[in-house]
């Protein structure tokens, strides 16, 4: 049998702010937007590290991804979130714009075969580089 205060013990001490407050929701009746709360910008977006292998605090697609994804698993049917999120993500705006406004300035741009030289950087970088190409 699982004993459950050594599991919340564990998560205390172990578990990312996220599963610890999946672990709640569980175990001690939190809510679904609890769980998500920490990572929300006052935008109503999500930053802050929510999707692990992105820690912009600003507001990305990716983050409204892995809160969908949440809400998918911890949260009612509907909830309030999940439609303030589809609200930004409106196909009659840019997200895409949204993000690039985010890049620092001045954007840089490649052309012709400084292309092909950031290309090959990051194949040799990646080692992609190919017997059968040179």
């Amino acid at each position: 049998m699982i004993d459950i205060a050594k599991a919340s013990e564990f998560m205390r001490a172990n578990a990312r702010l996220l599963d610890r407050r999946r672990f709640e929701l569980l175990f001690a009746n939190a809510s679904a937007e609890t769980a998500l709360s920490s990572y929300a910008n006052p935008d109503g977006r999500f930053g802050y590290g929510l999707e692990p292998d992105l820690r912009s605090v600003s507001s990305q697609p990716g983050g409204a991804l892995h809160a969908f994804e949440v809400l998918e698993d911890i949260a009612p049917e509907t909830s309030p979130v999940g439609v303030q999120l589809c609200d930004w993500l409106d196909p009659e705006g840019s997200v895409w714009d949204e993000v690039l406004a985010e890049e620092p300035r001045p954007h840089l741009a490649l052309e012709g075969e400084a292309i092909d030289r950031a290309l090959a950087a990051t194949g040799n970088f990646a080692d992609l580089i190919s017997p059968f190409f040179t």
